[in-house]
């Protein structure tokens, strides 16, 4: 079965009815604290906009006693950033209402597991579950080891590509529709053949179209040839995931393409389509995809050295 992980808005007029959209679905509600809040051209305003986004969280649990109908989870920031430590107060604060799970991005070795685990016990923060986000080369790297490790309640492996191609820099990023992904999603499935953790698959971010998602879902199950969860932006997505069915025939060769651009070209038009169209959010939205904060820094650098 294909269950779903879909990040929750911050902003609806009928929180509460908002929320009881999911009510006959099956999913976990997950609010993001990391990626999806930055001020992408401004990086001095993201920790006061990190701030404001806690207050709001805490407004909806806290005040404004929202009722969720499924388990909640939170991805707080990694460790080694300046926001940690604010996500934890946050945590504490909220004590009452205990997720049921966290989400700890950036994760490089089984040691960081450990010590994520070893604090949260020794500031008495409440949860059922822990998810983990393979993200980076070093990470990938050591999967074996950040597989092996053991502890009740580490359930969860998310694969994060964004930061993977932003690790190498790729132009353009390699999504869904590039071979080179799915040598990604390869690797991952035969690292955790044997594995007792629950891998968790990366949400569509380049092709906003239901037959391109149930499609990525499909060609994952034919490499894991096991469950798992999808991760989800959008609710389509989270209807996608109820409705599908195995064993539709999916043409690859309407997905895959060989798109081969001028990096200098392509590089300086996307950074004009997020100039154009970002609203001071973490991704830009266009009408046909996302493009993530990670993919602008990259084009910015890119272009800077071409240029030096």
């Amino acid at each position: 079965m294909i269950k779903n992980i879909t990040f929750v808005k911050y902003f609806e007029d009928e929180y509460q009815s908002y929320i009881d959209k999911f009510k006959n679905i099956d999913t976990i509600l997950l609010f993001d604290l990391e990626d999806s809040i930055q001020d992408i051209f401004d990086n001095s305003k993201t920790y006061k906009l990190k701030q404001y986004y806690r207050t709001v969280l805490i407004n909806i649990i806290k005040h404004n006693k929202i009722t969720f109908p499924h388990k909640v989870g939170i991805r707080i920031n990694s460790p080694s950033t300046d926001h940690f430590d604010n996500d934890i107060s946050l945590l504490k604060e909220l004590y009452h209402f205990h997720f049921d799970i966290i989400v700890l991005p950036k994760v490089n070795h089984s040691s960081d597991i450990r010590k994520f685990l070893e604090f949260t016990e020794k500031r008495g923060i409440e949860y059922k579950e822990l998810g983990i986000v393979v993200e980076t080369i070093t990470g990938m790297n050591n999967l074996e080891d950040i597989l092996e490790y053991r502890h009740s309640k580490y359930k969860y492996v998310f694969f994060g590509f964004i930061d993977l191609n932003y690790d190498y820099e790729n132009i353009p990023f390699v999504h869904q529709n590039n071979h080179e992904f799915w040598n990604w999603i390869e690797y991952v499935a035969g690292k955790m053949k044997n594995s007792d953790k629950i891998y968790v698959n990366p949400p569509a971010f380049n092709i906003l179209s239901p037959e391109y998602f149930s499609w990525i879902i499909e060609k994952t199950y034919e490499i894991f040839q096991k469950d798992f969860y999808q991760l989800c932006v959008m609710y389509y997505q989270v209807v996608t995931c109820n409705q599908f069915q195995r064993n539709i025939h999916y043409n690859s060769e309407l997905y895959l393409d060989h798109f081969n651009p001028d990096k200098i070209k392509y590089a300086a038009e996307l950074i004009h389509c997020v100039n154009e169209t970002n609203k001071n959010k973490g991704f830009s939205i266009t009408q046909k995809s996302f493009i993530t904060p990670h993919e602008y820094y990259t084009a910015q650098k890119y272009l800077r050295r071409t240029y030096e």
